[in-house]
């Protein structure tokens, strides 16, 4: 069965995930938005979220705590919202070695993690937004995945 989505704000979307109210969060890299849309298919009233950094967004995640992560391939940095769709405090993020971040995923600690395709690294950020460190030597990675244990 195939569903068709569009308008709500929806430009050259590249990813999405599903938060715990299985609304679909949309990475849109052509207007550097984000859009939300309920299970039915219909927008969220906050919807699309624009501003707090959002530049060709690449890559989105949910937290435990119902945060949305939101990779900035332009803008070399890392957007975050509450579920609500506020900006969380302090972002924008950026260092770390964020270089064009593409593909994003969450450990079981809250650790983000980030792929660097443009400087062949990783980037590690924990749940507030302040970099752990990144790894280098990678042959531009393009996506990653996290065992859950």
């Amino acid at each position: 069965m195939s569903v068709v989505y569009s308008g709500a704000g929806l430009n050259q979307p590249v990813t999405t995930t599903i938060d715990a109210n299985g609304q679909v969060w949309v990475a849109n890299s052509g207007n550097s938005s984000v859009t939300i849309l309920a299970q039915t298919g219909t927008p969220a009233p906050i919807s699309p979220l624009t501003g707090n950094g959002l530049s060709a967004p690449s890559s989105i995640a949910i937290d435990t705590s119902g945060n949305a992560w939101v990779t900035n391939k332009a803008g070399n940095s890392l957007s975050a919202f509450s579920g609500s769709g506020a900006a969380l405090s302090g972002s924008p993020f950026s260092g770390g070695g964020l270089n064009s971040p593409s593909a994003l995923a969450i450990d079981p600690a809250g650790n983000l993690w980030i792929t660097n395709p443009s400087n062949s690294s990783l980037s590690e950020f924990n749940r507030s937004g302040a970099s752990l460190g990144q790894t280098s030597g990678l042959a531009g990675p393009a996506s990653i995945a996290i065992h859950p244990n």
